[in-house]
């Protein structure tokens, strides 16, 4: 399967609405932009993440957030500018947000990407 099928996948069965399919799609390429290569086995579990967090926020349903621990390793690695700079980037560029406990989580998610 291919990062892309996921996505259209995601939409065709009610997981994500149009806004953030649309936003998954951004988010892809700014990944490719960045040189990041983007398949489905590095990336679809991110994706499926950012959908259900956009999700969340139209529910309200939130997150436990990670520990502190976590979170201080992934600030402490060699790729967190780098992580910092494309969530940035994302954000500006998406129609979604990302609340406070769901940015911990992209953070993590980005720093993986970027350590496979």
């Amino acid at each position: 399967m291919d990062i892309m099928d996921r996505v259209n996948i995601m939409k065709e069965c009610g997981m994500t609405t149009e806004t953030s399919h649309n936003d998954l799609i951004k988010i892809i390429e700014i990944l490719t932009n960045k040189g990041v290569q983007v398949t489905e086995e590095n990336t679809g579990v991110m994706i499926a993440h950012f959908g259900a967090a956009f999700n969340r926020n139209i529910t309200g349903e939130s997150v436990n957030p990670l520990s502190r621990e976590l979170i201080e390793q992934i600030t402490e690695e060699e790729c967190f500018d780098k992580c910092t700079e494309i969530f940035d980037e994302i954000t500006k560029n998406i129609t979604n947000v990302f609340n406070p406990t769901e940015k911990e989580f992209a953070l993590l998610h980005i720093c993986t990407l970027l350590n496979t």
